[in-house]
């Protein structure tokens, strides 16, 4: 099942357990450092801090770190903590039943380029990240925005979510599929620290085997994308 916001552009009989007609509330971003901990849940807005105990605009609380403040609904899309691996709540699915993703975080090994770094990851239910991923096992797809430098970056988002699109294609049987995402043209600037990252998890439902490409527009206002190929099998 995907999130409410994705509309399915093209579809070819591809085995991946999503449901449109079953859409859910907004995608779960959340904003991390190296500090050691696990991300805390997100549904407000910007949020900071370290600790155990995250606590959410909406007067709830979710997981163990880092702590949201902002409200639910129509206001500013939901940002995390910035203690632990900064994937919100495990950087997946919330609402209408999905399951939550299993904990994400940045390839926190890449150099300093003076700007943030656009990455993305598979995740699977058994193993996690992954480029062999498991089958029969839900499947996600992982979005990050690392800042591996000491200095401060804005990245300006529209409506707060980092992923726009994407397009899925099965190598082993030539099926594939494209989503993209619907704008209010609301746009959302959020401040990156040294060592800290967004992050944003998409269930994909549980894919068929073989051999994948997956390319990701991130939804930000430079229209970064990144792509990457991996198996199931």
């Amino acid at each position: 099942m995907l999130t409410e916001r994705f509309m399915l552009a093209t579809l070819m009989v591809l085995a991946v357990a999503c449901d449109s007609s079953d859409p859910k509330p907004d995608e779960d971003l959340s904003i991390g450092d190296l500090d050691d901990g696990t991300s805390g849940g997100s549904d407000g807005t910007g949020g900071s801090g370290d600790g155990d105990g995250g606590t959410d605009g909406d007067g709830g609380t979710d997981g163990d770190g880092g702590s949201d403040e902002g409200s639910d609904g129509d206001a500013d899309a939901p940002i995390g903590d910035t203690d632990g691996d900064g994937d919100g709540d495990g950087g997946g699915g919330s609402g209408s039943g999905e399951p939550a993703a299993p904990a994400f975080e940045p390839d926190q090994s890449v150099a300093c380029t003076d700007d943030l770094v656009f990455g993305i990851q598979m995740l699977d239910s058994v193993v996690g990240s992954c480029t062999s991923c498991t089958s029969g096992a839900d499947h996600w797809v992982g979005a990050t925005i690392y800042n591996p430098c000491d200095v401060d970056f804005e990245v300006s988002l529209y409506d707060g979510y980092l992923v726009g699109g994407m397009e899925l294609v099965n190598h082993s049987t030539g099926e594939g599929m494209g989503m993209g995402s619907g704008s209010t043209g609301r746009v959302v600037s959020e401040t990156v620290g040294p060592g800290e990252w967004l992050s944003e998890g998409v269930y994909l439902g549980r894919l068929s085997d073989g051999e994948y490409s997956l390319s990701i527009a991130f939804f930000d206002t430079e229209s970064h994308s990144a792509a990457l190929d991996f198996t199931v099998e």
